[in-house]
């Protein structure tokens, strides 16, 4: 739904197809509606779209 955070876990930049890496700019494209947030599988890390790094995010 428009405006509701999207979370992902799993995000292994070793693995990604073509060396193609997750990027703010990215998920901005992807998903214009929505915060999005994706951990890293080491959970040492994220990717997230400019509305997540936004004040307004929940």
């Amino acid at each position: 739904m428009k405006g509701e955070i999207i979370m992902g876990y799993g995000y292994d930049d070793n693995v990604m197809p073509n060396g193609r890496l997750l990027n703010r700019d990215g998920l901005d494209k992807a998903f214009p509606d929505n915060p999005v947030r994706v951990d890293h599988v080491s959970m040492h890390g994220a990717v997230l779209n400019t509305l997540a790094r936004s004040p307004k995010s929940p």
